[in-house]
């Protein structure tokens, strides 16, 4: 993924939120009006993913806006993250998965 595209996945008006996609495979076949979870929504482990590789390529902003948004909005008192959730930390699946919550 080139960093345009990383770029233009991150939220505007909550910085250093960026999306795992900006779209929904099944989209087409779910009411518009019904909000669902994909990978629309924010995958803390992904997230992490994405931090290490704009680190890689010297995007330090952006990774520090991501650590920020992690550690801020995402990261829960118990020190754990949600498994996925909305921008603004809402989480939406409630489930406990090893590898989406710890990896961050």
């Amino acid at each position: 993924m080139r960093l345009p595209v990383i770029r233009a996945h991150e939220d505007k008006q909550q910085p250093g939120a960026i999306v795992a996609s900006l779209s929904i495979p099944w989209g087409t076949h779910l009411p518009a009006d019904r909000p669902i979870g994909g990978y629309h929504l924010i995958w803390p482990r992904d997230l992490c993913e994405v931090a290490s590789a704009l680190v890689l390529i010297g995007d330090y902003p952006t990774a520090q806006r991501v650590l920020a948004y992690l550690d801020e909005v995402l990261q829960r008192q118990d020190g754990s993250f949600p498994q996925n959730a909305w921008l603004d930390g809402s989480p939406y699946w409630t489930g406990q998965q090893l590898d989406e919550t710890a990896f961050p």
